[in-house]
């Protein structure tokens, strides 16, 4: 578990810490710039990439990510829902795919959190990214009425975070 001041942080941290020269990672045609922009830029430093690209309505064929899977496929990164059409990707069997051949499975949850059943064990997540944004405000209410317990928490495990943070509105309507 890491905390960091955004989805876009995390994704980074995510990607550039997996990755090392000669990695190779499937990704979507339905992906954030954030997914995108990092993972072309890594291109420079030995990392290849896969992009699948989606049907009119947004949805990806699994069978098409498994045959772009090589030999040196590290990780398969993936949104939860997109931002753009609002399809929701096929989590389960993505994470089962990547699961059976022993490639990270990665998700950007920032447009699926609070919203889908998210759960990393079950669908094979090993990695997931969101932010506290991304929740819908009966989240952030059931957060921010609980603040003290999250800062405990926080502190236990040696970091702090402030959940006031800029990166999060709060306004009075929760």
């Amino acid at each position: 578990l890491v905390f960091t001041k955004n989805t876009t942080e995390a994704i980074n941290l995510g990607l550039r810490g997996l990755l090392k020269s000669g990695d190779h990672v499937i990704t979507t045609s339905m992906e954030h710039n954030s997914v995108i922009r990092p993972i072309r830029s890594l291109t420079e430093n030995g990392i290849s990439y896969t992009l699948v690209k989606a049907d009119p309505k947004g949805a990806i064929d699994c069978r098409e990510i498994e045959k772009v899977i090589q030999k040196n496929t590290k990780l398969i990164i993936v949104t939860a829902a997109s931002n753009v059409t609002g399809t929701k990707m096929p989590l389960d069997e993505l994470g089962k795919i990547a699961k059976d051949k022993g490639i990270l499975f990665m998700v950007d949850g920032a447009q699926g959190a609070g919203n889908m059943n998210l759960d990393v064990e079950k669908l094979n997540i090993d990695i997931e990214e969101f932010g506290i944004e991304n929740f819908n405000n009966e989240c952030r209410k059931s957060v921010r009425e609980n603040e003290s317990a999250f800062t405990d928490l926080t502190h236990k495990m040696g970091q702090f975070i402030d959940v006031k943070n800029p990166y999060i509105t709060y306004d009075n309507n929760y």
